[in-house]
């Protein structure tokens, strides 16, 4: 397995698990089956069209690895220039501005009951870049990153 050198980066939706709680919704007699696919469709829509957003902002510079729930990893060989920062930097403004943008576009959230609409205002994008090294391996039509640093960034994900 080759050694690469180059930028991990990961936007991951911070809240997320606070804004699909559904599975207390379930419990309760009745209604709770009925709220919950609701709540649970809701919740999919604005997580899939968050996301969206978040890839259009990175797949001009980088190259998306995989989406990972709430989260999404994206990858870059260095070509040894002080450009590649720059343009990330650049992307990782654009990324958070059209998150936010497309946050408060979402105008059936505002009067929408159902928890996951409400919760959405606490929706937050945290991106996490490092720059070091990787291996690629393909598996059938998936590629998987591994090595130290790969597992380094997914850690520093995991910090306020």
């Amino acid at each position: 397995m080759e050694q690469r050198t180059g930028y991990l980066l990961i936007a991951d939706i911070s809240g997320f698990t606070q804004f699909i709680k559904i599975h207390d919704v379930k419990k309760k007699p009745l209604v709770g089956p009925i709220v919950a696919n609701y709540w649970e469709s809701h919740a999919e829509v604005l997580i899939k069209d968050l996301i969206e957003v978040i890839i259009a902002a990175f797949e001009l510079c980088t190259k998306l690895n995989k989406i990972e729930g709430d989260a999404v990893f994206f990858f870059l060989e260095d070509n040894r220039t002080d450009q590649q920062t720059d343009v990330i930097l650049e992307h990782m403004e654009m990324a958070r501005g059209a998150f936010n943008k497309r946050l408060t576009e979402l105008t059936f959230v505002e009067s929408c009951p159902f928890d996951p609409c409400q919760q959405s205002k606490n929706l937050r994008l945290k991106i996490v870049v490092h720059h070091g090294t990787f291996h690629e391996t393909n598996i059938r039509s998936f590629s998987e990153l591994s090595g130290k640093d790969v597992i380094l960034v997914n850690r520093l994900l995991k910090n306020s």
